[in-house]
């Protein structure tokens, strides 16, 4: 076991979960929340798409077509704000201690948290050996 990850020490449980939205869902959860993009320079009219920078730590959310169109970078600080937002008010269930990042790639932005249990809980109800007479069919 590596001796510099936490789970190495102290009972510790190490959770992560992860959140990937693609550009089309990230044009449809700027879209509904206007009042919060507003906040945040972004137009108060839904977006006509949204392109992932990840060299640059950002994305550019793009207002009208072709020639005209006009691309407003959002960082990863105010893109984390809107999704968690987003996330309240659809009713996806997050963490609330947790150590919370946004990651840029080539295909979708993730929110990832992650928790950390310095000790593994004691169960409610600890299990006595049981003899059991044939196979224990797997867990699927």
């Amino acid at each position: 076991m590596d001796k510099s990850d936490p789970a190495a020490h102290n009972s510790a449980i190490l959770e992560r979960r992860e959140l990937r939205f693609s550009p089309a869902a990230l044009q449809a959860m700027i879209g509904w929340s206007l009042g919060a993009a507003s906040s945040h320079r972004l137009l108060p009219t839904p977006p006509d798409g949204v392109t992932l920078v990840p060299e640059h730590h950002r994305i550019d959310v793009v207002y009208g077509v072709g020639a005209k169109a006009r691309l407003i970078p959002l960082t990863v600080g105010a893109l984390g704000t809107l999704l968690i937002a987003y996330c309240i008010r659809s009713l996806i269930p997050m963490p609330r201690i947790a150590r919370k990042e946004v990651r840029i790639g080539a295909r979708y932005v993730a929110l990832v948290f992650h928790v950390e249990h310095p000790q593994a809980p004691t169960p409610e109800v600890i299990e006595m050996a049981v003899v059991r007479n044939g196979p224990v069919r797997q867990w699927r």
